[in-house]
């Protein structure tokens, strides 16, 4: 039978309606919400801060300001639009102020006309019960009948993320708003995202008064976790609220900027693991954590590193989820892995494709020198037809026979092999933790990459074949983007594009140098690689820890998700050039607080008197800058002086860490402390130092002399615990080989605590301060040789 056109629609409009919810035509029932940060991100003074820890993070990669403070309105359209095309249906949107409930504005102004639904996410009734009805009876009469709500039972959807109150003052805020006629259908994540729901009680509880429950869904859980946190909920649910829904978080991984804290990627893996207990619990809705949070590097937004990749893929568990055939295509293979590794640890690369309907094909992976010399090439992987798949390949411990710059290149079936972007091995620890992901359908032909001296500067030419060509031309060094033109050009054929690298701008004794081109499509490649310089000819040898895992997979406990490649960690020792490793320095010879002498990819910046973790200064908290005897240095007041430094600068394994140090007393007080344990030095009220390392704690056997200054270090090299003062050892235990997975802000003269203000603050004088991230010997000390 030949249906007519009229037919097809009236054919395909039912389709629509029976899967459709009934209260809001063209939405389906099994919706897909996105995280939405309600607030700007101000990229000019973090992404683009050429000495930022955030230059190796990631960026939108829709337009220079989308989502920034300056464009934070003027691109929320965009921004549905774009979420519109990978299949997600609405944004549940984070405001943790009550009066922030109307920057709602410009999304549901933005979703009109458009099959797209805005929800309001609590994160937090800051205030009394008084300013939260208020708050909330403001926005309810304002935007609660808005078309682009999503509605049950006549009652917007508001998601909670936390609300930060007993479930009794919950009750009164929703009675008191019901008075006023005001309702709403409530999705309560019933406790933080880092437990199981386990406590059925509680969580019923909170259904008592809400209707379903929202799972955030970052939480660094097992596959097998993550089915339990949702079984749960659906348990409860059953008992208390049968038609409520249960909305699933699908997340990929977190990097905390400030508290440090991080839960792993696995490549696409937490992705595909938070799916898999969506789809096992019979989840009613999913939530994806999140659209745009580039500050916790959680963002599913078209990126500037992260590309769309998982949102493709996620687009591909929607036609799952709501049994919708896959399109005919050709293979659509994505390509994810830390462009990082630290040396001794295992690397990862992960294959994952999605199923196609073109003959079979494979996937190949290759690793090449910088000259362009096959390094390894690893068999090719069979690409399975009818469904997603994720495929790992593995390098044990690279760096030590090969170099520790490699190439990566792909390609799929016969095609021209891919440039990728290199990877780079780090004695000492990562600087770098994210996942850089590619899909190989998007990568353009490979491209050259020349360089030439000039009385400037280097010149670096990238050179590409396109009679016609759109976009933009990037330069990174190191990871990071230090500058970029733009392209419009129609002929010839090949095309040059030249950056000049000036002696300012190089960072290491040997830097990295790469140029990525982007078309206006968003298809793009990178050159080959260019290293400017060399390393020093003064080696040094180290111990290096093996654990036979990588950075994710070793974030936990050994064995915590899958077997570790060995059962028990090897120390090695190994000679690499003295000027690879990571070294920060606070000479303090000078009346700046925030200027340090570093070796690395950027300059690190204390501050002195943060007043919070983001960083605010506060001038009452700052030690007084003090001259003496030649000396100038840092008087620490005892009640509240601190100085900070960014976000992983303690080395995460082997680490000397020393202080030039004067007490004003016996104690107590905290000389140094991590917001999490990496490494706490202190003295206890008798003088002696205390240093603990994770759950290692060493006690000096003499005390320091008040009045008297001190050279003090502290030593860890993967067997022991170290203290020297003035070169000779005070004291040493055994300590664990490992790496640690959390780094947050490090601070001097006050102890840190993950959500508590800063307390046990040191009294006395600091005259220098430095980090190495290797075990050096007393005779190589950094501040072994200046003035006492």
């Amino acid at each position: 039978m030949v249906l007519r056109p009229l037919a097809v629609a009236s054919f395909l409009g039912l389709a629509m309606l029976c899967s459709a919810a009934p209260e809001n035509p063209a939405m389906p029932k099994k919706m897909c919400w996105a995280h939405f940060c309600g607030w700007g991100f101000n990229v000019r003074t973090t992404y683009d801060e050429p000495d930022g820890f955030y230059r190796l993070y990631d960026r939108t990669g829709l337009g220079a300001e989308v989502g920034t403070d300056l464009g934070v309105t003027s691109s929320r359209r965009r921004q549905i639009q774009e979420a519109l095309r990978y299949g997600v249906d609405g944004f549940c949107v984070d405001v943790p102020r009550l009066d922030g409930y109307g920057s709602l504005a410009s999304l549901y102004r933005g979703a009109e006309g458009l099959p797209f639904k805005i929800a309001l996410c609590v994160d937090g009734w800051r205030g009394s019960i008084d300013e939260v009805v208020e708050a909330l009876a403001t926005f309810l009469t304002k935007w609660g009948p808005h078309p682009n709500n999503y509605f049950i039972d006549g009652r917007p959807v508001i998601f909670i993320y936390k609300h930060s109150r007993t479930v009794a003052e919950c009750k009164t805020i929703l009675d008191r708003l019901a008075e006023k006629g005001l309702r709403a259908y409530w999705l309560v994540q019933p406790g933080r995202e880092t437990g199981l729901w386990e406590n059925a009680e509680a969580v019923r509880a909170q259904l008592e008064v809400f209707d379903g429950l929202y799972d955030f869904g970052i939480n660094g859980f097992t596959q097998r976790k993550m089915k339990t946190r949702l079984s749960n909920g659906r348990k409860a649910l059953q008992a208390t609220k049968p038609q409520g829904i249960l909305c699933a978080g699908i997340s990929q991984g977190y990097i905390g900027p400030h508290n440090g804290f991080y839960r792993p990627y696995f490549g696409t893996g937490t992705l595909r693991d938070n799916w898999s207990a969506a789809l096992a619990t019979g989840a009613d809705w999913v939530c994806l954590c999140t659209w745009n949070d580039y500050n916790e590097t959680t963002q599913f937004e078209p990126a500037v590193w992260s590309r769309d990749v998982m949102l493709k893929l996620n687009r591909e568990y929607l036609r799952q989820w709501r049994a919708e055939p896959s399109p005919n295509r050709p293979p659509q293979v994505f390509v994810s892995y830390k462009e990082e590794v630290t040396l001794g640890d295992d690397w990862l690369l992960e294959v994952t494709s999605l199923p196609y309907s073109t003959p079979e094909a494979t996937c190949r992976i290759r690793l090449l020198d910088l000259a362009g010399k096959v390094v390894r090439e690893f068999e090719p992987l069979p690409l399975p037809k009818g469904q997603i798949e994720g495929q790992t390949l593995r390098l044990d411990a690279p760096g030590f026979d090969e170099p520790r710059e490699l190439r990566v290149q792909a390609v799929v079936g016969e095609a021209e092999w891919q440039e990728l972007y290199p990877l780079v091995i780090r004695p000492g620890g990562m600087r770098a933790w994210r996942t850089v992901r590619f899909d190989l359908g998007d990568m353009l032909p490979a491209t050259t990459l020349s360089a030439k001296e000039t009385p400037a500067g280097t010149k670096l030419t990238a050179r590409f074949r396109s009679w016609s060509w759109w976009g933009r031309a990037e330069l990174l060094r190191n990871g990071e983007e230090i500058a970029s033109q733009e392209i419009s050009k129609f002929g010839p054929v090949t095309t040059s594009i030249s950056f000049v690298v000036k002696p300012e701008d190089r960072r290491r004794a040997r830097d990295l140098f790469v140029v990525r081109l982007t078309r206006h499509d968003r298809r793009f490649t990178y050159t080959p690689p260019i290293a400017l310089g060399a390393y020093g000819k003064r080696s040094v040898s180290l111990p290096v820890l093996i654990r036979g895992t990588d950075f994710d997979e070793g974030w936990g406990k050994p064995n915590w998700r899958s077997p570790w490649r060995l059962a028990e960690a090897k120390i090695r020792r190994f000679a690499v050039p003295e000027q690879e490793f990571w070294r920060v320095i606070l000479h303090m010879n000078r009346d700046s607080g925030d200027e340090c002498e570093d070796r690395g990819d950027w300059q690190v910046r204390a501050r002195r008197g943060v007043a919070s973790r983001y960083g605010k200064v506060d001038a009452k908290l700052q030690p007084a800058w003090v001259a003496e005897a030649g000396r100038v240095f840092l008087r620490f007041d005892g009640e509240n002086d601190n100085v900070t430094f960014p976000f992983r600068t303690l080395p995460p394994g082997a680490l000397t860490a020393e202080f030039r140090v004067r007490p004003a007393k016996a104690g107590p007080g905290t000389l140094f402390s991590d917001q999490n344990g990496g490494l706490d030095v202190r003295l206890d009220e008798r003088g002696h130092v205390v240093v603990q390392r994770s759950k290692t704690r060493l006690v000096t056997e003499t005390p320091l002399t008040p009045g008297a200054w001190h050279h003090l270090a502290v030593v860890y090299d993967y067997r022991q615990l170290i203290a020297y003062v003035d070169g000779k050892p005070v004291g040493q235990t055994e300590a664990p080989g490992s790496l640690r997975g959390i780094n947050s802000r490090p601070a001097l003269g006050a102890l840190s605590r993950e959500g508590r203000p800063l307390t046990d603050h040191f009294a006395g004088d600091l005259a220098g301060f430095a980090l190495t991230a290797r075990s050096l010997p007393p005779n190589g000390f950094e501040l072994a040789t200046k003035k006492r």
